[in-house]
């Protein structure tokens, strides 16, 4: 996915945002400096894809060796009310992050 992303807190007239509004650009704003932000986005190692099969069979071995998932579904399944205790959304970014650790430390 592509968008544009605007430096020092600049917004951009109306009219560019509804150019890029009806084109379905997304725009983000940001604080930082476009040199900073450069940087910034330089020093992002990205996540695999699924077309990554052997970083996917590597983070799976992972998953199997280091995540006690009987573990985690006691602690985000209340087993009282049968309810999950803990929003999805939370469970999944909180596994992408560890993963990623994991992924990103094994070399």
């Amino acid at each position: 996915m592509a968008a544009i992303i605007l430096s020092n807190n600049i917004v951009p007239s109306s009219v560019i945002l509804s150019k890029a509004e009806n084109l379905g650009i997304p725009l983000l704003l940001v604080s930082t400096n476009t040199h900073q932000t450069a940087r910034q986005i330089d020093g992002i190692e990205p996540l695999p894809t699924k077309e990554d099969t052997e970083k996917i069979d590597r983070i799976e071995k992972m998953i199997r060796d280091y995540v006690d998932l009987k573990m985690l579904q006691k602690v985000i399944h209340d087993e009282e009310d049968d309810s999950w205790a803990m929003d999805v959304s939370f469970i999944r970014v909180f596994l992408e992050i560890n993963i990623y650790r994991l992924y990103k430390n094994s070399g």
